[in-house]
């Protein structure tokens, strides 16, 4: 039985963030130096990992990041301020890895990072406001993944003021959306952490805990309050003295009522994004409100039409049929072999290989809608330049981000099934409800489009 919906346990001390006056650059530093210094009294490795990765109702940065396609890591993050810096951070990748996993590393090769970090963090912090740093500080204290989302928000948001870019752009419903999302995350764990430590709660006790964040969820999410209340059923039914869960407890029904509202939790805070990001494109790019209203969201409009019309059979295939009708609006119709001669395949020029490329095209395209393949970044980023020169447009970030959105959705539904199947109901039943929960980004999107033109 999956914890996910609750907090998990604190995780080892990690770094927290200073601010941008030399001061609180310094108290940042000691905090690492005393870190280690402990570390070193008491015989242990030097653990500096990120917290809670398993938090559903704020998932952290590197968890969205890899379910998009992405790499985002620790070890990864050092590269990048390496890059920009030119400050090498003399230290081997194994023990990048070690400081950034569970498993540690010594006192003396982290001494080798906080020298470097000494060197870099002076610029690196004058980018960043006092709020935001005592912000930072506070979701660590508390082990809530809010603190890497405010540190990558803030970075999103220097980068545009330094590029003139006022902040009604596209992304500004989605920056919004996550950081009241943060906010609520850390005021609950502040709460819930009061209580802890006064022993009001037990928070090794499951159903306890559920009931403590519960109110989170009703207050802070668009998971219905029906859907709630079966979940808080269904775990005074599963489990043992509110601790143990004791699946011979649960009967097939519950089994499916627990993952139906799993399933709900789990997507809560994706729909969330995917709306505000959707809706901050229509904000952008058209300004004519009852158009706005006309016709919803190109990733809207591929998640109805997957969960409705059975001969659909992936997300990303659903949005591939919306961008062909698009492209027919602009140039006249085309059908699924011209748009698959946009994607790049390498053949000889004559006659009989070009029938070739033609069908090896228009098979790979095939394999895309059916979602048993998938195209990887560089594929997917020269196909789309190719489909948009042809409409006589250019290929934007945003229809670049979607179509990952859609592909990782495929991929999320895959593994999801994947897991219930060894558990739970039958499949077929599973599939059901969970397709009943991806219909709900509909509501998601209305409810944020609303938000904003009302």
């Amino acid at each position: 039985m999956s914890k996910d919906a609750l907090p998990q346990s604190s995780q080892p001390t990690e770094i927290n963030c200073g601010n941008k006056s030399k001061e609180m650059d310094t108290d940042f530093l000691t905090h690492i130096e005393d870190y280690l210094q402990q570390c070193q009294e008491q015989g242990e490795k030097v653990r500096l990992h990120s917290v809670d990765m398993k938090s559903l109702f704020l998932p952290s940065v590197e968890t969205v990041g890899k379910r998009l396609g992405g790499r985002f890591s620790f070890v990864n993050t050092l590269s990048t301020v390496e890059d920009y810096s030119g400050v090498t951070l003399k230290m081997s990748r194994s023990g990048r890895y070690s400081l950034a996993s569970r498993k540690g590393t010594t006192v003396v090769s982290a001494s080798k990072f906080l020298s470097w970090l000494k060197v870099i963090a002076a610029p690196f912090f004058s980018s960043q406001s006092r709020q935001t740093m005592e912000y930072v500080t506070r979701a660590s204290k508390v082990s809530s993944t809010a603190a890497d989302w405010i540190m990558n928000v803030n970075s999103f948001e220097s980068g545009f003021k330094f590029a003139s870019v006022n902040l009604s752009h596209e992304f500004y419903p989605l920056f919004d959306y996550i950081s009241k999302r943060c906010d609520a995350d850390v005021c609950q764990r502040e709460e819930t952490k009061r209580q802890t430590d006064a022993s009001y709660i037990d928070d090794k006790n499951l159903k306890s805990a559920w009931l403590q964040y519960m109110p989170l969820w009703s207050e802070h999410s668009l998971v219905s309050k029906a859907r709630l209340s079966e979940l808080t059923k269904v775990i005074s039914r599963m489990t043992m003295d509110g601790q143990q869960v004791n699946k011979e407890l649960m009967t097939d029904t519950d089994k499916l009522s627990y993952l139906r509202c799993y399933f709900a939790l789990h997507f809560d805070f994706y729909f969330g994004a995917m709306a505000s990001f959707e809706v901050g494109l229509k904000l952008f790019y058209t300004k004519d409100v009852e158009q706005m209203k006309a016709q919803k969201g190109i990733l809207c409009r591929s998640l109805n039409a997957y969960v409705s019309e059975p001969q659909i059979k992936s997300c990303f295939g659903a949005l591939l049929d919306e961008l062909k009708d698009e492209v027919s609006q602009l140039v006249g119709s085309i059908g699924y072999r011209k748009m698959a001669s946009f994607i790049p395949v390498e053949v000889d020029s004559s006659k009989e290989e070009s029938h070739k490329l033609s069908q090896k095209q228009y098979d790979r395209l095939r394999s895309w809608r059916s979602g048993k393949d998938s195209p990887s970044d560089d594929l997917l980023n020269q196909f789309l330049d190719n489909l948009a020169g042809y409409a006589g447009k250019s290929n934007g970030a945003p229809i670049r981000m979607v179509c990952r959105i859609a592909i990782s959705i495929d991929k999320e539904i895959k593994q999801l099934l994947k897991a219930s199947k060894q558990d739970y109901a039958n499949p077929a039943d599973v599939e059901h409800e969970l397709i009943q929960v991806l219909a709900d980004y509909d509501r998601y999107y209305q409810a944020c489009l609303n938000h904003y033109i009302d």
